[in-house]
């Protein structure tokens, strides 16, 4: 995965997260918000990592 698209996707999370917070939705639905940015934070790291490594 290219470090744009990972960025791309966590601001996407991001965000999500940040409307559930303002508009609250069931506990299930933000806990699932939650892991979705969790996810996409560990897919930037690691875009980031392999482009470091790839000398990106």
């Amino acid at each position: 995965m290219r470090v744009i698209d990972a960025a791309i996707e966590w601001e996407r999370s991001r965000a999500a997260c940040i409307e559930a917070s303002i508009y609250p939705m069931g506990n299930v639905e933000y806990r699932a918000k939650l892991i979705d940015l969790s996810n996409a934070e560990s897919s930037l790291a690691r875009a980031v990592r392999e482009g470091k490594n790839n000398g990106h």
